[in-house]
């Protein structure tokens, strides 16, 4: 009787064993991806109809909040910064501040996502970059700048982040601090091609404002960068560069003059033989020649 009690009592275990996994499962697997489906037919609806309710007003597609829930709402958001980055103007603007405030929920609830915070802050300087009123775009730079901070608080060498900070902290006139962030980031990491490009860049036109050894400085980081095959923005490279001839050109500085115009040839090969014309010059007589380039 004994052993028949002892073998009911480990039946009824091993069934609810068996419950609980089931329920498990389902948890962990037909909820998320009945979530992930709705939601997404969910944004596109509202896309296609205009309505933007059929996002909003549904509780349901953010509850239960299972595991994939912070990931869903920084793709959704991701999605929907997407679609306004392509001129989609009637319903973005208004399902990215709702989506926006899912995300931030998630952050309460859950472990820190780094991607929730780098996209909420990408969000906000998206939203700042096309926003006409000044005053609105200073609150949403502001805004990035916080969840930049928060961020860097848990993940404080994530290169991406320090990156997309900078360039905000530089899109606040706080031009001194971006400097000073990529600095101490290259200290780290003296090999981050995207910091050391930012960075050139920044100091080529701090120069006049600050201190006259940016100049050198700012070359350095850019060829730094360059000779890493950075995939760079041609044509902001060449203004920094055409800038950087400009000053040494004025000091005769024969050594850093060789090294832009090499650049040059490189960045406009319709120039090309002019400039390596002018470096072969330098390089044999010693001397900078007088030189009238048509920019």
């Amino acid at each position: 009787m004994k052993e028949s009690n002892n073998y009911i009592v480990i039946k009824i275990s091993l069934i609810v064993a068996t419950l609980f996994f089931g329920i498990a499962f389902v948890a962990w697997t037909l909820v998320p991806n009945s979530q992930i489906i709705r939601l997404h037919k969910a944004y596109q609806k509202a896309i296609d109809t205009y309505d933007y309710t059929v996002v909003t007003k549904d509780a349901s597609l953010f509850t239960p909040y299972t595991h994939v829930q912070p990931m869903l709402r920084y793709v959704f958001l991701a999605f929907m910064v997407s679609t306004f980055n392509t001129g989609e103007r009637e319903i973005a603007p208004k399902l990215i501040p709702f989506t926006l405030d899912k995300i931030k929920e998630s952050l309460l609830t859950t472990t820190p996502y780094i991607n929730s915070y780098i996209y909420i802050s990408y969000t906000y300087d998206t939203l700042a970059i096309n926003e006409s009123d000044p005053a609105k775009k200073q609150e949403y730079l502001a805004d990035a700048e916080h969840y930049y901070r928060e961020a860097l608080n848990l993940f404080p060498s994530y290169q991406k982040l320090i990156e997309s900070y900078g360039l905000n902290l530089y899109n606040q006139n706080k031009h001194q601090e971006a400097i000073d962030l990529y600095k101490k980031a290259l200290a780290v990491d003296p090999h981050a091609p995207k910091i050391q490009y930012f960075l050139g860049q920044f100091l080529v036109y701090e120069n006049d404002k600050y201190m006259p050894e940016y100049m050198p400085r700012a070359l350095e980081h850019l060829e730094a960068a360059l000779s890493s095959n950075f995939n760079q923005d041609v044509n902001l490279t060449r203004a920094a560069y055409k800038k950087m001839f400009t000053y040494f050109y004025k000091k005769k500085d024969s050594s850093h003059l060789v090294v832009i115009l090499k650049r040059l040839a490189l960045l406009d090969p319709s120039q090309q033989d002019k400039y390596l014309d002018i470096v072969k010059y330098i390089t044999e007589s010693g001397k900078v020649p007088e030189i009238e380039l048509n920019w």
